[in-house]
């Protein structure tokens, strides 16, 4: 089961980043860098709104689902609140993203509210609930089916309606059709996704859950405010060539996330504050996993990040070579911070100090991105990708340490 639910979420997270990924050397050299760098930027500001509707949900919602698997009472409510919980997030992100379009270009606050499309979308996604009782299988054919169709229709209209608002309408717009798709799966087969709430108990979910939102959100502060501080300081070709950076590197990243997603329902039941997790067979298993994937992936990314930007976009630049290779680290990093935090720390009731962690990397990234966008563009903008995420590795490696070193003294 645990090596089927691997390919399964391979084929989401397939769907989920690599579909857009292969959308970029249509959109880049269709639109040119600079237009494309627009909706790198809409990207970047709706990541904070996605934040906000997830809430870390896809964490200790899947660990509670996990955990309920075997009484369809319990996920049938499970649901109902976290469904009403990203109601109320989405109706005040709307409320943000009409705002804001008062002080962005008309472009961008046209790009702005399509983007919410996909906001939405992530209110009506079962998937953290499929992953607690590990039945991904034809929910991951179905949406991935949807998703990589979008491909299709972004060549055409490249074709016969090449503009951004038109290419933003079907990014954003395939994913709400994908999540009401899995929806309507899910209740058919399962019976556990009713959309009936009380406001009273998701309100009272998301005061507890807030921890866990507030690691969530610290990391994508320094992610995400990446490409939008950078739009700020340097132009959008820089803002679309640090966009384009950041999404190779995330696809190479997310290349562990399929095992991740498989392996922390059983995971995060068998740890607890008490428990050493080294000594977990399947950690190390993870562990080992993570690593191997993680250094290949570095790797590949230096030796050919010349190739790579050349395909996507039809040229290349210092700025953008120097960029990929700088940021050709972050998988790596990432893998090892993936499981030592998000996999481990969440599962151990650990998720305000997980938060604490990379709170202070989103501070020091936060400092460092204006200088350095400043002065060196999209290349400052990757150094300070890299110095966040190895700060974050820092910390959590000296968390660790200190619990197996208090844990021994126990035992």
């Amino acid at each position: 089961m645990l090596r089927k639910n691997v390919v399964y979420f391979g084929l989401l997270q397939g769907a989920e980043y690599l579909a857009p990924f292969l959308a970029i050397p249509i959109m880049a050299r269709t639109l040119g860098t600079a237009e494309y760098g627009k909706i790198a930027l809409t990207q970047a500001i709706l990541a904070y709104f996605i934040l906000t509707v997830e809430f870390g949900f896809n964490y200790t919602a899947t660990r509670d689902a996990a955990r309920s698997s075997d009484d369809n009472r319990k996920l049938q409510l499970l649901f109902g609140e976290i469904f009403g919980a990203k109601l109320i997030l989405f109706v005040l992100t709307s409320i943000a993203a009409i705002l804001l379009t008062i002080f962005l270009h008309k472009t961008l606050g046209i790009l702005l509210l399509i983007a919410q499309l996909s906001a939405l979308a992530n209110v009506f996604s079962p998937i953290w609930l499929l992953q607690g009782i590990e039945r991904v299988g034809p929910a991951a054919l179905i949406s991935s089916s949807i998703k990589f169709s979008a491909l299709g229709i972004v060549f055409i209209i490249s074709k016969t309606d090449p503009r951004i608002e038109s290419f933003a309408a079907v990014i954003f717009g395939f994913n709400l059709l994908s999540s009401i798709a899995l929806l309507i799966y899910t209740h058919r087969r399962y019976k556990i996704t009713s959309l009936k709430f009380s406001p009273r108990k998701s309100f009272k979910r998301l005061t507890r859950e807030k921890s866990a939102f507030f690691s969530s959100a610290a990391s994508s502060f320094y992610r995400s405010s990446n490409s939008i501080i950078l739009g700020m300081t340097a132009s959008m070709g820089s803002v679309g060539i640090y966009s384009i950076c950041e999404k190779v590197v995330r696809v190479a990243q997310e290349l562990n996330r399929p095992i991740a997603m498989a392996t922390y329902p059983r995971l995060s039941s068998k740890l607890d504050k008490n428990t050493n997790c080294f000594q977990l067979a399947i950690f190390r298993r993870t562990f080992f996993a993570f690593l191997l994937i993680g250094a290949g992936s570095s790797a590949s990314l230096f030796l050919f990040a010349d190739k790579i930007f050349i395909f996507l976009t039809g040229s290349i630049s210092d700025e953008a070579l120097l960029s990929l290779k700088i940021m050709s680290a972050a998988p790596l990093i990432a893998s090892i911070n993936l499981i030592l935090g998000v996999q481990v720390m969440h599962s151990i009731n650990q998720s305000s100090q997980f938060a604490k962690m990379v709170f202070a990397a989103g501070i020091f990234s936060f400092f460092l991105i204006g200088p350095m966008s400043y002065f060196f563009f999209a290349t400052g903008a990757a150094i300070t990708y890299i110095a966040s995420e190895l700060l974050l590795l820092v910390q959590l490696a000296a968390f660790h340490n200190r619990r197996r070193a208090a844990y021994e003294k126990t035992t």
